[in-house]
């Protein structure tokens, strides 16, 4: 008979102490949650969602103050890649939905709604029958008090969220964009419209909306360690990962340039084709179902190059280097794309 080792005694002062699990009332308080509103987070407005998922979306709306009974925010799946390992593996990442969106361009006291969308002819588009684009345009008010216009126009075949079919062996568009897909190129077509008028309040950041059904996508994350924020001495710490010990870790975020703003004039214009039907012939831009989209690169005086998916600012852009007038550039830069993107341009007046 085998016995088992014991480890020798300790003093008690030198024994190690494992640390107080707090319980997940204690988590919810620390969060202003009381028992009601978390039962309707966790079984009603996000069912099915782990327990570090929920908690990540009342510290998101805590952040940014919106109300997570009202659902601005969505828990979306995607498969993340660890630099580290090289392994592949699900994590729920919290996105804004077109609410949150209406609701902090509402809350600046700039944003003055937007055209009646327009929509392109009927085409076939992954299987889908649907408008080849949806149109609107965005209003905001200037800081004189004038009305600035956003135009954008986004097209199904670049928008449209696929999946892979095995008895046909293509893409055709998923389950949600082959139920409404109006509905969809509409909430795409707004979202693109609102971080067009207004970048400083949203960024890059992409609305679940557009991301849905992309539960497949793979985002290249390197995870680091978490940030400590320092807080009131009257409000405690807020412990993310206090209720799961798999909670989610923070990806690594390159920080965003400023806009640039310069007077300068405009010295070209130029329509480029997209990379997915660039160089290809029609009989093989029909074979891949989509059509041929186009954006614009803008160049001014000093040489740099902007792009721009907007054909009414390109059209502008080109008057105004018809008659050689001093401009405003406003052109931003944005992570993982070649030309920065051509925010606002208008006339300098003498």
């Amino acid at each position: 008979m085998t016995t088992a080792a014991t480890a020798p005694s300790q003093p008690a002062d030198q024994q190690l102490q494992a640390p107080a699990q707090k319980t997940m009332g204690e988590v919810l308080a620390k969060r202003g949650i009381d028992e009601f509103q978390w039962n309707t987070l966790k079984n009603s407005l996000f069912p099915g969602a782990k327990t570090e998922s929920v908690l990540m979306v009342i510290d998101y709306c805590r952040a940014r103050k919106l109300d997570p009974m009202k659902k601005p925010c969505h828990i979306v799946p995607m498969k993340v890649k660890d630099q580290k390992t090289g392994e592949y593996d699900w994590r729920d990442v919290v996105m804004p939905g077109i609410y949150e969106y209406r609701t902090t361009a509402m809350r600046t006291g700039n944003y003055l709604g937007h055209s009646k969308p327009e929509y392109g002819a009927v085409v076939t588009v992954f299987g889908v029958e649907a408008p080849e684009w949806c149109e609107m345009t965005m209003y905001r008010r200037a800081t004189n008090g004038a009305r600035i216009e956003f135009p954008v126009r986004v097209y199904f075949c670049e928008s449209c969220n696929t999946k892979f079919d095995k008895e046909s062996k293509t893409d055709v568009a998923n389950d949600r964009w082959s139920k409404a897909p109006i509905q969809m190129l509409t909430k795409v077509t707004e979202a693109a419209g609102l971080r067009e008028a207004f970048p400083d309040e949203f960024g890059g950041e992409a609305t679940a909306e557009e991301m849905e059904g992309r539960g497949g996508d793979v985002v290249d994350a390197q995870v680091v360690p978490a940030i400590q924020v320092p807080q009131r001495r009257t409000e405690p710490a807020v412990d993310t990962a206090a209720a799961a010990t798999t909670a989610p870790e923070p990806v690594k975020e390159e920080p965003k340039a400023d806009p640039v703003t310069a007077v300068l004039t405009i010295t070209k214009g130029e329509r480029v084709e997209s990379s997915k039907t660039r160089g290809k012939t029609d009989e093989q831009v029909k074979g891949l179902g989509v059509n041929r989209v186009f954006f614009f690169l803008i160049t001014d005086s000093t040489g740099r190059v902007s792009s721009t998916w907007s054909e009414a600012m390109y059209l502008t852009c080109g008057k105004l280097a018809d008659e050689k007038t001093p401009v405003e550039i406003i052109a931003e830069s944005v992570q993982g794309q070649q030309w920065p993107k051509l925010v606002e341009v208008s006339a300098v007046k003498s």
